[in-house]
């Protein structure tokens, strides 16, 4: 694999945990302001500055986890979460290598974080967890 295909895999890897983690705040069909800020948050720590890959626009690639979920804030009326975790599924599927330990361990502490912030786990967001971490183990 050269360079510029391993860009796109983590360029569209960050992409996809985006979609995730915002699958985890709308589990409910609300985005609440907490669950914003907690994302923000969990970027700003667990996510940014820890991988050096550019993206096709000179930005670190995990920028993309906070532009896709910013994104779908603005198109969520539309937006159905389980078909994101069954994209999130085909990718992982697709680039297992891509999803170490360590990985899948930042992606699980993020989502919870998120389903934690705003008046603790509700089972929406708890079934949307399971069904994360039924991905990640396979």
């Amino acid at each position: 694999m050269n360079q510029e295909d391993l860009i796109d895999i983590k360029t569209r890897a960050y992409q996809e945990i985006g979609k995730l983690l915002f699958a985890v705040a709308f589990a409910d069909k609300k985005i609440h302001a907490n669950e914003v800020k907690q994302l923000q948050e969990t970027y700003r720590k667990a996510w940014l500055h820890k991988d050096h890959t550019e993206d096709e626009y000179g930005e670190e690639a995990t920028r993309q986890i906070e532009i896709v979920f910013d994104f779908l804030l603005e198109e969520h009326e539309e937006i159905n979460s389980f078909d994101m975790l069954d994209e999130f599924a085909e990718f992982k599927a697709a680039h297992p290598s891509f999803f170490t330990k360590a990985l899948n361990n930042k992606i699980m502490d993020s989502a919870l974080a998120i389903a934690d912030s705003y008046a603790g786990v509700n089972k929406s967001e708890l079934v949307t967890i399971a069904k994360i971490s039924e991905i990640l183990k396979s």
